[in-house]
């Protein structure tokens, strides 16, 4: 089976960002393989392991599948492209096990400082300038929604804020390897 993978390996971007997708093979059966890529279930016009989306748009979000000649064709992975100044970032797929990461993404140009992460309500943790909260390995009850906030200065008074949610799944792996 060919397994598909994003550079960054996130979910989700915002526009105007770039995207890299990897169909990857066995290293066995790399040699002179023809490459057809899926989004939404439609064939694309892509016949490379590796393509690229520079300057994403929101029409570029969906679900993207991939299979190479003596491959069956990937699990989907969704990409999200928002056209919001505030994202949570996650990898689009997350396992039992692996080590979790949550990024508060803001869009280039925007002067965002103090990010907080919430689980589900909760404040988990105020950052100030950094972007990125480790939750460590990941477990099934880590599943939820995020979110994240950023505070702007609108003077030297006040303040203003983008905030931005996500809902991380994640998945048990004795189900993966029961699927398998």
């Amino acid at each position: 089976m060919a397994v598909m993978s994003f550079t960054p390996n996130f979910g989700k971007i915002l526009t105007a960002e770039t995207m890299i997708m990897t169909c990857n093979v066995d290293a066995k059966i790399k040699d002179n393989q023809a490459y057809v890529w899926y989004k939404d279930g439609n064939q694309m016009n892509i016949t490379q392991q590796t393509f690229t989306i520079e300057n994403a748009l929101v029409s570029d979000s969906g679900y993207y599948q991939c299979q190479s000649t003596n491959t069956h064709m990937s699990e989907p992975l969704r990409l999200d492209v928002s056209n919001c100044n505030l994202i949570v970032q996650t990898p689009p797929f997350t396992l039992e096990g692996d080590e979790l990461n949550l990024t508060c993404h803001h869009r280039q140009g925007l002067d965002l400082e103090r990010t907080m992460f919430y689980k589900n309500g909760a404040l988990l943790k105020i950052l100030g300038t950094k972007s990125v909260m480790t939750l460590g390995n990941a477990y099934y009850n880590m599943t939820g929604e995020y979110k994240c906030t950023k505070n702007t200065r609108l003077s030297s008074l006040s303040y203003g804020s983008y905030s931005a949610y996500l809902y991380v799944p994640i998945s048990e792996s004795w189900l993966v390897d029961a699927l398998e």
